[in-house]
């Protein structure tokens, strides 16, 4: 921020000199030196208004090259903030389709699960009520 106003003041500086030099280097007597006819500073030359030009210009043009820093460098900011938001998105989505993967998976196995053993349960049954005949046939027979 201090370096701001100390810019500015500076800016400030050249430019109220750049409007000194421009006026008092105009021709012939305007208002401005039209009171002080024995005046005791003689007009600028036009190669000091032509430096202030120059000035000004180059002034200019590093206010527009800050402007077009600036702005290049928001849309970059904006850019990449958009790239990490769409990155974020893509990467929550994703975990929510793993998430969802995973647990259709274990409900799957848990249900495969649950026909193996209800299956051998029934296997088991068979065989004990295959065993209980065979038991009372034999006890039958002797």
């Amino acid at each position: 921020m201090r370096k701001l106003l100390i810019g500015l003041l500076i800016l400030g500086g050249v430019i109220a000199a750049i409007a000194v030099i421009k006026r008092r280097s105009g021709s012939g007597v305007d208002e401005w030196d039209s009171f002080a006819a024995d005046d005791v500073y003689p007009q600028a030359s036009r190669t000091t208004a032509n430096t202030a030009d120059a000035v000004k210009g180059a002034a200019s043009t590093a206010t527009n090259a800050a402007k077009d820093a600036t702005t290049k460098t928001t849309d970059a900011v904006k850019g990449a903030a958009s790239t990490a938001t769409n990155a974020a998105k893509d990467a929550t989505t994703k975990t929510a389709d793993a998430a969802r993967g995973a647990a259709s998976t274990a409900t799957n196995a848990a249900k495969d699960a649950a026909t193996k053993a209800t299956d051998a349960a029934k296997d088991a049954a068979a065989k004990a009520k295959d065993a209980a005949a065979k038991a009372t046939d034999a006890a039958k027979d002797a």
